[in-house]
């Protein structure tokens, strides 16, 4: 039991907190791949697998669309974007590296659909990693 001491400091700490401010612009990248991944497994257990083949366009679709607000990031008037007490930080080199990840993974999956294809094995796993 908390004596009424430790809870007026409880109190006063709850007080003072304050909640983060969370810049959706600046982690829009991230949202969209974790929305384009989960799509893509959901998609894998209840589409036929004559229709596998979707998996790979919505994987580079989904590639495509996250490089959108890097490209807008790296065209705004802010150079760095701070969230969570510094934890994670948005600015020129990030932006950068994320576009480079992002088009060599576009570039992957436009360059392993038509192996995939050919090996008639879609797997939903593969468009995921």
């Amino acid at each position: 039991m908390l004596s009424g001491a430790e809870l007026q400091n409880l109190n006063d700490l709850a007080a003072q907190w304050v909640a983060p401010t969370i810049d959706y612009h600046g982690l829009a990248p991230e949202l969209v791949l974790a929305g384009g991944l989960c799509l893509v497994l959901i998609l894998d257990l209840f589409i036929d697998d004559r229709k596998k083949w979707l998996l790979s366009a919505i994987s580079s679709f989904t590639l495509l669309v996250a490089m959108i607000p890097v490209l807008t990031l790296a065209l705004s008037d802010v150079q760095v974007r701070s969230m969570f007490d510094g934890r994670y930080v948005v600015d020129n080199f990030s932006l950068v590296m994320k576009g480079v990840f992002l088009l060599s993974g576009y570039v992957v999956v436009l360059l392993s659909s038509s192996h995939v294809e050919e090996g008639e094995y879609w797997r939903g796993e593969y468009w995921f990693l």
